[in-house]
C-alpha cells in the first residue's frame, strides 16, 4: 500500500531540511536515494513498512518512489530546490 501523499511530502521536506551528518551522508552532496532512504526509515519507524531483517531488506513500492520522485521537482519547478552540488 502507498504511503499517504502529505506525510511523505512531509518526509521529504525534513529530509531536505536536515544536515547530510544526520542522514549519514557528512561530506557528500544529497542524493534522490539519500531522500529515498530517509522516507524508508521514517515509513519502517511508523509501521507503514516492515523493517528490514537479516534475511532481507524492504523497499518503498514504485509509486511511493514517483512520489518522491515527482515531489522533488514540484519543489525545483517552484525554484525552491536546485538540481547541482553544494559545498555547504
Amino acid at each position: 500500500m502507498p504511503i499517504e501523499r502529505e506525510r511523505l511530502r512531509a518526509w521529504v521536506y525534513d529530509a531536505l531540511t536536515r544536515h547530510r551528518a544526520q542522514l549519514g551522508i557528512p561530506n557528500q552532496p544529497l542524493q534522490l536515494s539519500d531522500i529515498a532512504r530517509w522516507v524508508k526509515q521514517k515509513a519502517q519507524q511508523g509501521g507503514i513498512l516492515p523493517s528490514d531483517t537479516v534475511y532481507g531488506s524492504n523497499n518503498l513500492e514504485k509509486a511511493d518512489e514517483d512520489a518522491i520522485r515527482e515531489c522533488i521537482w514540484s519543489l525545483v519547478i517552484q525554484g525552491i530546490v536546485v538540481p547541482g552540488s553544494s559545498n555547504g
